[in-house]
């Protein structure tokens, strides 16, 4: 048994099929927006720890960016001045970038023997990651491929945070989601959504004649 990740990976192409999977109405570029909006405090508060907890330093903003904090070893933390860029595809390698997903500043985490994956990091930035994936549900999801021997590949995506989370965060996500009722439909959605990649043929299935099922071509000695 083996596999890949788990890893981060930001997906704003997919935000459609998540609503659907999860059972909410797609959001609006415009709704996204004021949703934002109204994270600002959240979001500067977080950042306020990350300076005097963490001894990270701020710098002003620049151009499409805001909130643009560097640590003591040379991390970076940057979101943008609004949601819009975030859910543009073209832009998405820049802010895989700019919010150090591939930088070893946060790391995907499955406890041992489980199938739960959750986000390890500095906890204020933890914070502002887990609130735009209640944004935004399935713009930055956690991925494992789980290999089966003699069975075949299981992805398995997290595209919201934990239930304790949620419900630590409650008045702060109400507020920022607009109304108990949409934090209320987020906190009853699947958060985690599996499919099987391909699986493997039964060995009495095979053609021992056939290169492409037996994955050797037969005529070789070994």
């Amino acid at each position: 048994m083996g596999g890949a990740g788990p890893y981060l990976d930001l997906t704003p192409e997919d935000l459609p099929k998540w609503a659907k999977s999860l059972g909410i109405p797609h959001v609006s570029l415009d709704e996204l927006e004021a949703a934002y909006a109204r994270a600002r405090v959240f979001i500067l508060d977080r950042k306020k720890l990350m300076e005097s907890g963490f001894g990270w330093t701020a710098e002003d903003a620049t151009g499409s960016v805001s909130n643009y904090n560097n640590g003591p070893a040379g991390e970076h933390f940057a979101l943008p001045m609004q949601f819009g860029p975030l859910v543009d595809v073209t832009q998405k390698s820049n802010w895989m970038h700019e919010l150090s997903i591939t930088s070893g500043l946060f790391h995907a985490k499955r406890p041992y023997y489980t199938l739960d994956t959750y986000i390890e990091g500095p906890a204020p930035l933890c914070d502002i990651l887990h609130l735009l994936h209640m944004i935004a549900p399935g713009i930055l999801i956690v991925v494992r491929v789980e290999d089966f021997d003699d069975f075949g590949e299981e992805y398995t995506a997290r595209a919201l945070p934990s239930n304790t989370w949620m419900e630590a965060n409650k008045i702060v996500l109400e507020h920022v989601l607009g109304s108990p009722e949409k934090y209320r439909k987020i906190c009853e959605s699947p958060d985690v959504q599996r499919e099987m990649l391909s699986s493997y043929p039964d060995e009495d299935d095979l053609d021992p004649d056939d290169y492409y099922t037996t994955r050797y071509c037969g005529t070789c000695e070994y």
